[in-house]
């Protein structure tokens, strides 16, 4: 399996994912935004653009004809999340990511940061290897195989964070 593929498609399933599950429960992302300080309008604009950035940028990876632009794209959402996480280290009470809308619950952190810059070094990674060769022209064996991969990382991801959430409840119970 080609490593270029592997992260392109894991990008374009993290951006499409990720932006879908965000419109899903925009309701709880409009509340994230606010809880970062930004007033009840224009968190609800906030959260529809930045959800629909990250669905377009996730499909616009797909057509190499404007691949280049998603890349635009995909630093805009970098630059977002990184501002919002820096406005999450200077409030008290921790606020909920939505990285992934419902499907992971979890507070913007130092977690946040990591997943900051894995995006980050991924997207220089496919900049520098960048080889105008649509992802079309590869086998479907290996697109199917690196979607299955990065839908599996997510559940196995969302699932570790219940797993963590969970066992912190149940140390709650027994002291």
């Amino acid at each position: 399996m080609s490593i270029y593929v592997f992260f392109q498609v894991f990008l374009i399933v993290i951006f499409i994912i990720s932006g879908i599950s965000k419109l899903i429960s925009i309701s709880n992302f409009i509340d994230t935004i606010k809880e970062l300080g930004f007033s009840k309008k224009f968190s609800s604009v906030i959260a529809i653009m930045l959800s629909l950035l990250e669905v377009v940028v996730g499909v616009s990876l797909l057509f190499p004809a404007i691949f280049l632009l998603s890349f635009i794209g995909i630093f805009t959402l970098i630059i977002c999340f990184s501002i919002a996480t820096w406005k999450s280290f200077h409030i008290v009470d921790k606020v909920n990511c939505n990285c992934f809308g419902t499907l992971a619950d979890e507070s913007l952190g130092l977690g946040s940061v990591l997943k900051i810059l894995i995006l980050f070094f991924i997207t220089v990674w496919l900049l520098i290897n960048y080889n105008h060769i649509s992802i079309w022209s590869h086998s479907s064996l290996e697109i199917i195989t690196s979607v299955m991969i990065t839908i599996s990382t997510i559940i196995i991801y969302s699932f570790l964070l219940l797993l963590k959430k969970f066992n912190k409840n149940m140390k709650g119970e027994y002291l």
